[in-house]
């Protein structure tokens, strides 16, 4: 039962360490209560049906029967030799059956208990830990860090200080802030009224306004403020819950399938019943008929031991100890890379190509002891990392896919980037267009273009070499980057605003649902994050730190307007039919005094659309220039354009003579959805404007004296809407600078490791969370295709409405309104025209000026009245059709070209799986899903799973949704992001003295279920970990192949023998030793092999293994004629040894003189002399065989490391990758040819008998090794060609997109 923490104690918050404490105390209670049950154990663990289990009871049953068997024989047996030695082998057989059995559970006992041994660890180091944290509030992330999808952090009290908590730390009773617009972090009650409660995901509403009718007259908002709410649990708990259930993850690998196919269905479940069928049937009709080509066998022999000795090699006694060690090698190898490798830096520029592939060996190898350190961990379970349930050698060795669910601070630079500058510039008319009344020059817009250090995002250089010339356009916009964009005490009120906007975003859509409006007649808004920091072009332009303290801050104003879903207007049209996030109009203004004289400045900077309409004139480097229509026109095209694919900002200036008449503004400033002619109605009286007016600050004329002659000191006055229009005034006549568009910069080592995954056909997917149009952007910079069948929204067509709580009760009011799609009664003494689009309205004209510039007449007062009021009664769309051909929106379209997916790919996640069975496999081959949601990713992670897909997902640590999609995956890299700074100049956090940060301890919580878990800046090489786990995995395949096959022809040779009525090619010794000991390290000696070059050049596959008639020809093919022509030859001479046996007969009956007649079937003879045949005993016949059968045993082990040459490697022939290039192959294989001489030598030296092979065998023999050699190579030559064409194939698989809807 949890501690209650009092009423006056909450109001502080709670301390560090009690927090801690909580989090650790519940976190044991639901690890106390994880027990998987010993039943369920040994049920999943000996499951002839699991792909994981190694020794399944199927094998167990049978390897006891081989036993029962050959101790039946022993006890029957009347030889006491032959009965002890069969007694041993019968025990032999069983303690290893018993012991693979034990091996078996114990491993999947820690397999099952691993996700519980891994979140003890996770909490033992908690444990460790705790006492040693000691934070302030510069330990956690800045209270104003820019939000960001990858990074999840929660205003919260903590030691009576308000902190940035990541979520994964927050815990019952907990005090925080949830922002307006802020889904909750989990359950929990409003402070002020404990009768609001909220479920986790639940959104909360502030409702400041009492109705949602927007005004059609300027006027101050109350802005939505955070809200203190109280935590009923804690969040982490639901997760490591989640973590915990097993049923989540299985392990699915394709060397899992290779194993279980190799081992349990060909060799045991398949073959050995056959063969020992086969083999009993065939006793039975020798018995029968009395047939024997040397000896007569009883039928302890023909029915007992001989079948044993057939079958004995298809149960793998050795396979699962191997396996096991084995694996753990692979995983300490891997994690010695991963301890080791670094970033592949392949050139500087990350478009550059001229390399075609990195250097294999880059890295020192990790040493012994820490490689040592590494298998132990995996292989007792410890915890520290994944081995059974998330296997990342199995994962990297057969990836299909490397997924990413997370941009910022991962793929992407943690802040936007300056792409380009608009400034405006005046350009000479050439003489044959100047006419009289003319001025001669023109204004046109100037983009420069700006470049960032890959390296360092924050550093910037311009394209143009000779972009000083510039310098007078940009000093302003320098100026009031210092003052208002990278000015830190402005940063907290934005922060509000930013939430507001939100709350403002969430009240458009809940007024469209409550009004029946559809969701395509509502413009979605997307509120700016962060305005971005651009001190480094600042400094680029002039200005440094310390021109900031010449000026000093006095007052702040926030303005914001919504959009009005115009129908007529085309651009808005196309924002709700392309269901298109657009900025949420908004407008931040500084008011800013120079220390040293006094002056006051009105600094604003915000969307183009509503800084445009407060600016009556441009900066053009050395004079003021009015804005005309059509130079409006171009500036709102190149806005629109910007904003669509990323973000832009715009810049504006005006002196001020007066400040505001309040200390402290903090209501935000509404304004209708068409502001400009409000702001024009103040500019009537103005005849021209003053040249100077950045030099020196100019009064804007008496009428604003008027407004501001009575200050309001008290920070509590409520604002009437007269002051809005005042305020309103203070913002109008302002001068356009510049605008900039920005952009997230793709990361040097992401735009190599795409196009190297690219290469090894890996496809790279990227589950973004942002909609079509800015993913797509986004992708083609990382280098991922973004045209025809390449993306893919996971939104639903149809979402469901997001459950919101509102503060002023338990659901938000069903009387809301809304204002958007209203016609407002407007009063006559408003400006007319005003429920038209800004680009139909008369814009005014300019008049001469006293610096010889000349205009256009403007229009004035009662003609723009007249003129609204006579096309007030025109039919509003005619007047739109007859103007239509001179808006923006006409002219110059953002919408130009098809925002739609041509290819007709299904939207939503719930539509993919039906497109999959009814029409093309399309969605598993484009890289990017836009519109995603931790569900919605975790869900397509797994379609991708039962279609074949191996994924690997990259995430974010710092979000805690992320664990979900790292469960769902085959194997997970949580990697800590780079976190978003304010500005360059200010730090995200200070590290602690001593103990790990907040982050640090967010990211031991969150990367409890992946496989790996590092930082950004650690550098750690993914495509070198995927290099070195395929390789690994290749060869490990190709051993078990060999493996497989050495045993099938083990079990063949005495096969063979029997068929041929010829004693056993081997004893059951020899068999046990063979595939026990010798077999097992032949086939494991191939992992040494070193890498191939173009091992990152071919594709490994889908995790589909079936079973069909081409391939099993191929195989029978492939690997039949490389163990078949062995098997013939063998055969050969062990049956010309057995003939040339009979003359040395120990009882000398046989008369020599008299041909030999064989009693066989496969020799059709009359059997006349058959009284002349004298039979060798079984004493005689062991005696005899043992010397051939030696001889045997030692040529098979001579033959399997003939045939092992070709399996060396797969991909090249003899000539060009000797065997040397494998010293583990060569070590391992002189070490066995040894233990071969020494025993060879002692059975020779022991044997009682004397036998000397003939010359034609030994000829035979020898020869015979040439020409397996001759024929293995013949094989592998036509199957390099084989894997050549499958190689086209598959590439060409992996990179066409082509599907039903396709126009080819």
């Amino acid at each position: 039962m949890q501690q209650r923490i009092p009423e006056k104690t909450m109001l502080k918050g709670l301390t560090t360490h009690f927090a801690l404490n909580r989090l650790i105390t519940g976190m044991e209670a639901i690890l106390d209560e994880d027990r998987v049950s010993w039943s369920m154990i040994l049920e999943r663990a000996l499951s002839a049906r699991s792909l994981t289990s190694l020794f399944p009871w199927s094998l167990a049953g049978l390897a006891v029967v081989q036993s029962l068997i050959l101790l039946l024989a022993s006890g029957l047996s009347e030889s006491p030799s032959q009965r002890g030695w069969l007694a041993l082998q019968g025990l032999v057989v069983l303690l290893f059956a018993v012991f693979n059995v034990y091996l078996t559970v114990w491993e999947h006992r820690l397999k099952e208990d691993e996700m519980r041994a891994r979140c003890c660890h996770v909490l033992k180091r908690l444990k460790q830990v705790k006492e040693h944290i000691h934070w302030n509030p510069t330990n956690y992330p800045h209270l104003h860090t820019p939000m960001a999808a990858s990074i999840v952090l929660q205003w919260t009290i903590r030691d009576k200080k308000q902190v940035n908590l990541p979520v994964s730390l927050l815990v019952e009773s907990d005090l925080v802030f949830l922002k307006p617009g802020q889904a909750a972090p989990g359950r929990c009650h409003s402070f002020d009224d404990p009768k609001v409660k909220m479920e986790p995901g639940d959104i909360l509403h502030v409702d400041t306004h009492h109705t949602t009718e927007i005004s059609p007259t300027p006027e101050f908002k109350t802005p939505a403020k955070p809200q203190l709410f109280i935590m009923d649990e804690t969040p982490y708990l639901a997760v490591l819950k989640m973590v915990l259930q097993r049923k989540e993850r299985v392990q699915k690998s394709v060397l899992n399938k290779h194993t279980y196919l190799l081992f349990v269905q060909i060799l045991s479940h398949f073959l050995f019943p056959l063969a020992f069928l086969i083999t009993f049937i065939w006793s039975a009709l020798r018995h029968n008929q009395g047939w024997s080509f040397y000896g007569a066998h009883d039928y302890i022999q023909l029915f007992l031991v001989q079948p044993v000795a057939v079958v004995l090699p298809l149960v793998s006694f050795a396979f699962p100890v191997c396996y096991v060690i084995v694996n753990y090698i692979g995983m300490a190898w891997i994690l010695g890379v991963y301890s080791t490798s670094r970033h592949i830096r392949v050139n500087d520029d990350p478009f550059d190509d001229s390399v075609d592939k990195p250097e294999l060996e880059t890295t020192n190898r990790a040493s012994f002891p820490k490689m040592k350190r590494f298998f132990m961990k995996s292989m007792f379970g410890t915890g520290e990392y994944l081995s059974r349930t998330e296997n990342i050698v199995h994962t990297l060795g057969s990836i299909t896919a490397l997924c990413c669910t997370d941009k910022k601070g991962i793929l992407s630079w943690p802040l936007a980037s300056p792409e380009k500058i608009f400034i405006l510039k005046k350009e000479k008319k050439s003489s044959t267009k100047k006419s009289l009344d003319e001025s001669d020059y023109i204004l046109t817009p100037e983009i420069l273009t700006v470049t960032h250090d890959p390296h360092n995002p924050t550093s910037v250089e311009f394209d143009d070499p000779s972009w000083r010339k510039y310098l007078p356009f940009l000093k302003p916009l320098g100026l009031s980057i210092l003052l208002n964009t990278c000015n830190i005490q402005t940063e907290e009120k934005y922060t509000n605003f930013f939430n507001h906007l939100t709350c403002e975003s969430m009240k458009n859509e809940d007024s469209a649902r409550s009004t029946h409006v559809h969701k395509n007649n509502v413009i979605d808004m997307l509120p700016i994050v962060t305005r971005g920091c651009l001190c480094e072009m600042s400094r680029k332009i002039g200005f440094d730190g310390k021109t900031s303290n010449q000026y000093s801050l006095s007052s702040q104003i926030q303005t914001f307007r919504h959009v009005q879903t115009d129908r007529h207007d085309r651009f808005a049209k196309n924002l709700m039919m392309a269901k298109l996030k657009f900025p949420f109009p908004h407008m931040v203004s500084v008011m800013t005094q120079d220390r040293s004289t006094g002056s006051r400045q009105l600094i604003s900077q915000g969307t183009g659309d509503i800084v445009l309409d407060s600016c009556t004139d441009c900066w053009c480097g050395d004079d003021l220039e009015p804005l005309t229509e059509s130079l409006r026109k171009t500036i709102l095209d190149f806005y629109q354009r910007a904003s669509l694919s990323s973000y832009a900002t715009a810049f504006s200036y005006r002196p001020q003579t007066f400040p505001l008449p309040w200390k402290n503004c903090a209501e935000y400033l509404q304004l209708p959805t068409h502001s400009l002619p409000f702001y024009w109605q103040y500019n009537e009286e103005t005849e021209g404007i003053d040249t100077d007016a950045i030099t020196s600050h100019i009064s804007i004329g008496g009428k604003q004296t008027s407004c501001f002659d009575k200050p309001k000191s008290e920070d509590n006055y409520v604002k009437t809407k007269e002051d809005a229009m005042h305020c309103l005034e203070l913002q109008c006549n302002q001068t356009f600078l510049a605008m900039v568009q920005l952009q997230y910069q793709v990361m040097v080592e992401i735009v190599q490791l795409v196009d190297l995954l690219e290469k090894a056909c890996i496809r790279f997917v990227h589950f973004s969370r942002e909609n079509e149009l800015r993913s797509s952007v986004f992708s083609e910079k990382m280098g991922l295709e973004s045209g025809w069948n390449c993306h893919i929204s996971l939104r639903s067509p149809n979402p469901s409405k997001p459950t919101t709580v509102s503060t002023k009760g338990d659901k938000l009011s069903e009387d809301d309104h809304s204002g958007l799609e209203k016609n407002n009664k407007i009063r006559g003494s408003l400006p007319d025209k005003l429920n038209r689009p800004i680009w139909f309205l008369d814009f005014p004209k300019w008049q001469e000026t006293k610096g010889g510039l000349r205009a256009e007449r403007r229009l004035s007062r009662a003609e723009l009245i007249r003129s609204a009021r006579s096309n007030s009664c025109e039919n509003l769309e005619d007047s739109v059709e007859s103007q239509g051909d001179a808006s923006v929106t006409t002219d110059s379209d953002p919408f130009e070209y098809d925002m739609s997916n041509r290819a007709q790919l299904p939207r939503g996640i719930e539509n993919i799986r039906p497109h999959l069975e009814t029409m093309d496999n399309v969605p598993l081959l484009v890289s990017l899903f836009t519109d995603a949601t931790a569900e919605t990713t975790k869900e397509m992670v797994q379609i991708m799973q039962d279609y074949g897909e191996v994924i690997c997902v990259m995430g974010s640590s710092a979000n805690y949704k992320n664990i979900g999609t790292f469960i769902q995956s085959d194997a997970s890299l949580a990697i800590e992001p780079r976190y978003p700074q304010l500005c360059q100049t200010v730090p995200v956090s200070i590290p602690p003295k001593v103990g790990p940060s907040p982050a640090a301890i967010s990211q031991l919580l969150n990367s409890v279920a992946s496989s790996l878990s590092f930082k950004m800046e650690d550098e750690i090489s993914i495509y070198h970990l995927i290099m070195e786990s395929r390789h690994y995995t290749m060869a490990l395949i190709n051993g078990l192949k060999f493996w497989a096959c050495t045993l099938v022809s083990l079990s063949l040779l005495q096969l063979c023998s029997l068929f041929l009525t010829l004693p056993l090619f081997l004893t059951i010794g020899q068999v046990m030793w063979m595939s026990l000991l010798i077999l097992p390290l032949l086939s494991l000696s191939l992992l040494g092999t070193k890498k191939d070059p173009n091992i990152m050049n071919i594709s490994t596959g889908k995790n589909n293994i079936l079973l069909n008639f081409d391939l099993l020809k191929y195989s029978l093919w492939c690997y039949g004629s490389r163990f078949l022509p062995t098997i013939v030859i063998l055969i050969i001479c062990h049956l010309l040894t057995t003939v040339s046996l009979i003359q040395t007969c120990p009882s000398n009956h046989v008369n020599h003189t008299d041909p030999i007649v064989l009693s066989s079937p496969s020799i059709l003879m009359p059997l006349d002399n058959l009284e002349d045949l004298v039979y060798c005993s079984d004493d005689e016949i062991a005696t005899d065989m043992v010397l051939p059968q030696l001889f045997n045993f030692a040529f098979t082990f001579l033959y399997m490391v003939v045939i092992s040459l070709s399996f060396v490697s797969r991909t090249h022939q003899i000539w060009q990758k000797h065997p040397g290039q494998n010293p583990a192959w060569l070590v391992i294989t002189s070490l066995l040819a040894i233990f071969m001489a020494i025993y060879v030598a002692l059975y020779v030296g022991s044997s009682p008998g004397e036998y000397y092979a003939p010359v034609h065998v030994w000829i035979i023999l020898m020869v015979g090794l040439l020409v397996v050699s001759l024929i293995n190579e013949i094989v592998k030559r036509q199957e390099i060609k084989v894997e050549v064409r499958y190689q086209k194939r598959e590439r060409l698989e992996f990179g066409t997109k082509l599907g039903i809807n396709s126009p080819f």
